[in-house]
């Protein structure tokens, strides 16, 4: 008969004083992080920002600066930069002087100089190589006698060209000791697309995956993080792949440009739109440029731009006026105009039609074509025989009646638009005074 197999006799936590002081040091601690989980209004502390460019950006918060490709991001960031590395005023805005770290990720050394030429004229890059290498890494034995400093006369931005993983914990504590090495208290990240490790920023929970681990280490290290990114091409006014993102971020920036007011002498306006947490946040900031690292603040005279120019229309009043320069379109050819989805195209058609502003023209090939109604204009009076100036109530005004509802009767008669190889159903075109839409017989949403 087998032996049944002894199980391994281990002590019992009574009797083992090492591990009963553990479990119970364990047990304190856990007590202690439930009792201070939540915290009374009084005992939690709120402290007035300390702002690294004032009043538009303070320590500790992620902001992304979001516009168009090519649209002035990674200039404007360096203007930043620049500014705040040699503790000079951004557009009339003063800066806390401190180095600055930037993640170039998109752009090579050639491309990065040329945009920072004008500080590097007349350097020698291998001697300030050299000496950075002395300083990181300690003199060299060779070095007989002290050599002038090259770096101390340029600003202290620190460029880093190797990809760093901002959502990873290797990316962070790179970063963490390069904030520690220089003191610095501003990051730029350009772009956020090549600083990640790869996820869907169409998901949500992956876009807030994504920055959750810069935005606590910003707060940990009381330094301000600027990471760049694309609006979205769909509604200019979010930032692109998921709002999560914004949402996420302490501050959102939206980058855009215009002609320059003819008063301010500039060549063009750089509107920058911010939303976020705080009052500062929530500001529209508009500086006039010459140039792309030329920034300044637009006199309060000729800030405010016209209303139409930041008026964004809606998506209703985008399909009317794409239906008043064409005679019929499907929602598909549509939504390409105006830069949405068909399904959003729809949804807005149906609304329209509830409100009597657009119609079903007629229906091809399996899709509903949609119009402006037909103004028709009303039939002009018919003036009396006798001439003696009085409209009369007798046979000259039902004659007038008579030859309106004939008229009426001319204009419902149904069109059949012709476009050649499509079948199409037409649909009769009411009078604008006949003009129904109910909502419970609106026509079925094409495949």
């Amino acid at each position: 008969m087998a032996k049944k197999k002894r199980k391994p006799q281990w002590f019992e936590v009574g009797k083992d004083p090492i591990l009963k002081a553990q479990l119970e040091q364990q047990r304190k601690e856990e007590e202690h992080r439930l009792k201070m989980l939540f915290l009374p209004l009084g005992a939690q502390r709120f402290k007035t920002p300390e702002f690294v460019i004032d009043n538009l950006l303070p320590k500790g918060y992620l902001a992304i600066l979001a516009g168009d490709p090519k649209s002035g991001k990674t200039a404007l960031a360096t203007a930043i930069a620049l500014a705040v590395a040699n503790g000079e005023p951004f557009a009339g805005h003063k800066t806390r002087k401190s180095p600055v770290l930037w993640l170039s990720l998109e752009e090579s050394p050639a491309e990065r100089g040329a945009l920072l030429e004008k500080h590097l004229q007349g350097i020698d890059s291998i001697a300030c190589l050299d000496e950075h290498c002395e300083r990181m890494f300690g003199p060299n034995d060779n070095e007989t006698a002290p050599v002038e400093s090259k770096l101390d006369s340029l600003p202290p931005i620190y460029t880093c060209f190797e990809p760093i993983r901002i959502d990873t914990e290797q990316g962070i504590e790179d970063l963490r000791f390069w904030v520690r090495e220089t003191g610095a208290a501003l990051i730029v990240v350009d772009p956020l697309h090549a600083a990640h490790s790869g996820r869907s920023l169409q998901d949500g929970w992956a876009a807030r995956k994504t920055l959750q681990p810069l935005k606590r280490f910003c707060a940990q290290m009381k330094v301000a993080c600027i990471v760049l990114h694309h609006s979205a091409t769909r509604g200019r006014e979010r930032v692109a792949e998921n709002a999560q993102l914004a949402a996420t971020a302490s501050m959102f920036m939206l980058l855009s440009s215009s002609p320059a007011p003819k008063d301010s002498n500039a060549k063009r306006r750089v509107t920058l739109k911010c939303s976020g947490r705080g009052e500062f946040s929530n500001t529209i900031w508009h500086f006039a440029s010459d140039g792309p690292l030329d920034y300044r603040k637009l006199p309060a005279e000729v800030a405010e731009p016209p209303v139409d120019d930041f008026r964004h229309e809606t998506l209703e009043e985008k399909i009317l006026g794409v239906l008043s320069k064409n005679e019929a379109m499907a929602a598909s050819e549509i939504a390409v105009e105006v830069a949405s989805t068909p399904g959003a195209v729809r949804n807005a058609i149906i609304r329209l039609r509830g409100k009597k502003k657009v119609r079903l023209a007629f229906i091809g090939s399996g899709a509903h074509y949609y119009a402006l109604p037909v103004q028709e204009p009303l039939p002009a009076p018919i003036p009396n025989e006798d001439n003696s100036g009085d409209s009369g109530d007798g046979g000259d005004e039902s004659e007038s009646e008579l030859k309106f509802e004939s008229q009426i009767e001319q204009t419902t008669e149904p069109r059949t638009p012709c476009l050649k190889g499509q079948d199409r159903i037409p649909v009769p075109a009411l009078h604008p005074q006949e003009v129904s839409f109910p909502s419970a017989t609106c026509p079925p949403r094409p495949p």
